[in-house]
């Protein structure tokens, strides 16, 4: 089978283009052709079919200079990009893919694709990975980061009203109209089938007036690489961006509650430079980490927390802990839940308390046979359910219903 994949990224850049990689790889294992669309970023890897991709645009960039023209440029490049339908045609004519299976694309790529893809009588799949379709914000978050749901039932004004997008009444505008263009000309009506992570997501969307033709299948990590430790050592990890939206700011608090407990902090955002100047005694922030290097700060962690203040997906910080024999303290939202289960696969917290969560952090510590016990757990759970295999045979399942 022929297969091309479309993301707007081709880097490791989130959730998204993990899943993306993964999923290429798993069926090249299984001698299936797979074919990249992007858009041409320059960190993107190299690609012999970059060439078939449409331009980077930096939004920022492009706005810098204030003129009708520019904003005219990104508001169709953001919700409709002729460039990238133009793009696609030439590589669905070229190399006629059996099927396409879309992963991100609002926003750069954008759903001006489909019609295009439909035109050729070519089956869409589509994994979603966060709320843009149904939320102009993407996560359900305020500015001052409060749970919203204000836009159900198709009332996207309430974005600029509420200012959600980048606290700017411009950005939010435009979030809310790429949402009423798309919904105006129906462009979802050419998409197969909806491919949903988490229970919690295809829920909200069945919610939203989006279920006919969404089914979950659980993002999977193939674990043969990956040998767990279960010795517990002197710290607990967190991985992922410095934001709010990730709950990094309430899990500095927690820590701080715990003195004498160590805290390894991998990544970088926006707060970075803020908290890592603070000297904090108990918390070392290590930047942005890869390959084997990060590979063993998780192995030799006690355990994760993943404290995030979003609906979030199905969350690979979790999968990579439980593949590593950790158990995971986190937030009980979205589809988080669905993965930690209270002492099996670790612990969870209400996503706004630090106290709850400094709590948890010092019972586990003071529990290290809890520790190896759902440590266990959750290297089993990955192997049962969660493994490669079982995700391709059901990823074939789909494929063949739309062919």
């Amino acid at each position: 089978m022929k297969i091309l994949q479309v993301n707007s990224f081709y880097y490791n850049r989130g959730g998204d283009c993990t899943h993306m990689f993964a999923t290429t790889k798993l069926l090249e294992q299984h001698e299936h052709i797979v074919i990249p669309f992007s858009m041409n970023h320059p960190l993107n890897f190299d690609s012999p079919y970059s060439k078939y991709w449409p331009s980077y645009i930096d939004f920022v960039e492009a706005l810098k200079e204030k003129s009708i023209k520019n904003a005219t440029n990104v508001i169709t490049r953001t919700i409709y990009s002729f460039e990238a339908k133009e793009c696609i045609g030439k590589i669905l004519d070229d190399e006629k893919p059996d099927i396409v299976h879309i992963h991100n694309i609002l926003h750069h790529i954008t759903p001006s694709i489909l019609g295009e893809i439909k035109k050729r009588k070519i089956p869409i799949v589509w994994t979603l990975h966060d709320f843009t379709i149904i939320c102009p914000n993407t996560s359900f978050l305020t500015e001052r980061g409060d749970i919203c749901e204000s836009c159900k039932r198709r009332k996207f004004f309430m974005a600029p009203l509420k200012r959600c997008k980048k606290n700017s009444l411009a950005a939010s505008s435009v979030a809310m109209l790429e949402n009423y263009t798309h919904r105006f000309i129906n462009i979802y009506r050419h998409v197969d089938k909806f491919i949903s992570p988490s229970n919690f997501l295809r829920h909200k969307f069945i919610e939203y007036g989006m279920g006919k033709k969404i089914i979950t299948l659980n993002n999977f990590i193939n674990i043969n690489s990956i040998k767990p430790n279960y010795n517990n050592l002197s710290y607990y990890l967190y991985i992922g961006r410095l934001n709010h939206i990730k709950g990094i700011n309430l899990l500095v608090t927690a820590a701080k509650k715990n003195p004498y407990i160590q805290l390894k902090v991998v990544g970088d955002g926006e707060l970075f430079e803020e908290y890592n100047s603070e000297n904090i005694a108990n918390i070392e922030f290590l930047g942005f980490k890869t390959g084997q290097e990060l590979q063993n700060i998780i192995s030799n962690a006690m355990f994760i927390v993943v404290p995030s203040q979003w609906y979030e997906n199905f969350p690979y910080s979790i999968l990579e802990a439980f593949a590593n024999g950790k158990p995971v303290i986190a937030s009980r939202i979205g589809g988080i839940p669905e993965l930690v289960k209270d002492h099996e696969t670790g612990l969870t917290f209400e996503h706004n308390n630090p106290d709850e969560l400094s709590t948890k952090i010092a019972c586990l510590v003071n529990n290290p046979v809890k520790i190896d016990e759902m440590g266990k757990n959750a290297r089993t759970f990955i192997e049962l359910k969660l493994n490669a295999d079982t995700h391709y045979l059901k990823l074939m399942e789909i494929y063949k219903s739309v062919l």
